[in-house]
């Protein structure tokens, strides 16, 4: 039985602020020091400049740019602080051929900025929209393949007109419309966009997965809901004995809201939808008819530290075959000192995805309540291309059977610009905010990959790796 929605609408804020921000604070191994530059740059000792990724320690601060000066057959091509009155930073990113979007910061507005990116080394905002409320949601921006149309998600509080999904007009960069915008009680936590046979869809997540339709009308432009994907089996009650009671309310909220989506249209199975279905696994849905939504199977992480948080999602014919890959966030008071993992299955049979391995940091460095959990990902050409909150920006190879048995690292680098903004040390339900870089979403194109950090802007980073 899920829990009842009154409850789960009472605890959608603060849950929702937890899973929106991340700690950043000095918590972490004693044993482990700073980060060493100098054996990072000069390509000698490979195995501390990746364990320097995830440094923690007294002698580690957590805000001081200069100590995450760490990079791994990775190098900086060019770097926006979009600072903005005290306000530092980007979001959530949106790649549409030379068109990078990148929504304002958690501690800026609500809103976004189209860069061009067809000189990584010399990124160039050429347009902006921007709204006084403040951004909600997490992975809150998504652009259609061509760039012609954006989606905002806004979590916050619909008699403000401000909890929903926002589309766009981006055919002129420089000039980005508002032509609709779709209220929603609680608001999208997450979106995405996708065409198939002609129509262009938009999901957003509320409450599972709601689908709706760009359609014109008479007035214009308009939203409309055509379909909702939910889940509510019989485990969705069975809260783990956490020591935190706090994590009672988080288990029942974020059971019945999932997290991530990402539609394809596969080459062999049509339209599909992955669901990143928080502590109910990953869902295969199949959305050939957006209005009828199809379960075609359900993969749930195990293990002696399940249940897992699944966090995000993304899928890619590689080498003739399907691969879906599965991430985590780890928050909970149990996962302290547990890697944050990302899962790599075979999809060749979408009734039955299975598990070919498990990527964890290679420092085996703990989560510790979001400080070193993975977050949000995209695979490009092979490559899987992560942001990791506190320890910046991955890439790693997955391009063959032998790297998806058993992945390695290709290159990784922290964001670490002092742009002179410095996040206050105590802010949301206890988390603390004081740490860069807080890398919260990462893109790949090529050997380039764009990452955002919440705390000092939007960073190219080239791999320079063979």
């Amino acid at each position: 039985m899920s829990p009842p929605r009154e409850t789960i609408k009472r605890c959608l804020f603060a849950v929702l602020a937890l899973g929106l921000l991340v700690t950043a604070g000095c918590i972490g191994n004693e044993d482990a020091g700073p980060a060493d530059s100098e054996a990072a740059a000069d390509g000698t000792a490979d195995e501390a400049a990746l364990e320097a990724m995830t440094a923690t320690g007294d002698a580690h601060d957590h805000a001081n740019p200069v100590q995450h000066d760490v990079a791994y057959n990775a190098e900086l091509l060019d770097h926006l602080s979009f600072v903005d009155e005290g306000a530092s930073g980007t979001h959530a990113l949106a790649l549409a051929g030379d068109t990078l979007f990148a929504s304002s910061t958690l501690q800026g507005d609500h809103g976004f900025y189209a860069v061009d990116v067809s000189s990584p080394d010399d990124m160039q905002v050429v347009g902006e929209w921007h709204d006084e409320r403040a951004l909600g949601g997490d992975r809150s921006i998504a652009a259609s393949d061509d760039g012609e149309w954006v989606v905002l998600g806004t979590e916050g509080n619909t008699e403000n007109d401000e909890a929903g999904v926002r589309l766009f007009d981006t055919s002129d960069r420089t000039d980005p419309q508002q032509v609709a915008f779709l209220p929603l009680d609680g608001g999208a936590h997450t979106v995405d966009i996708k065409s198939f046979d002609g129509a262009t869809y938009v999901f957003a997540l509320n409450y599972g997965v709601q689908i709706l339709e760009i359609v014109d009308t008479p007035t214009g432009t308009d939203l409309v809901k055509v379909g909702h994907y939910g889940y509510a089996g019989e485990e969705m009650s069975d809260v783990p004995d956490y020591d935190n009671p706090g994590n009672y309310p988080s288990w029942g909220l974020r059971s019945a809201y999932a997290h991530d989506m990402k539609p394809i249209d596969d080459p062999e199975a049509g339209p599909l939808l992955y669901v990143a279905y928080a502590y109910q696994g990953m869902h295969v849905l199949d959305v050939s008819e957006p209005s009828a939504p199809e379960l075609v199977s359900r993969w749930t992480p195990g293990g002696e530290a399940s249940p897992w948080y699944t966090h995000t999602v993304d899928a890619e014919w590689i080498d003739g075959e399907r691969t879906i890959v599965v991430g985590s966030e780890v928050f909970e008071d149990r996962h302290n000192e547990t890697p944050s993992p990302v899962w790599i299955l075979d999809g060749s049979d979408l009734s039955d995805p299975t598990l070919e391995s498990t990527w964890t940091n290679p420092a085996g460095t703990g989560s510790q309540e979001l400080l070193f959990s993975a977050h949000f990902f995209r695979i490009d050409q092979g490559r899987l291309h992560l942001s990791h909150y506190h320890a910046g920006s991955w890439v790693i190879d997955i391009s063959s059977a032998e790297q998806r048995a058993d992945p390695s690292v290709v290159s990784a680098y922290l964001p670490n610009e002092d742009t002179g903004y410095r996040p206050g040390t105590e802010c949301c339900f206890g988390f603390n905010l004081g740490g860069i870089p807080v890398t919260m979403d990462a893109v790949g194109d090529g050997d380039v990959t764009y990452a955002a950090d919440v705390q000092t802007g939007l960073y190219a980073i080239e791999t320079t790796a063979s």
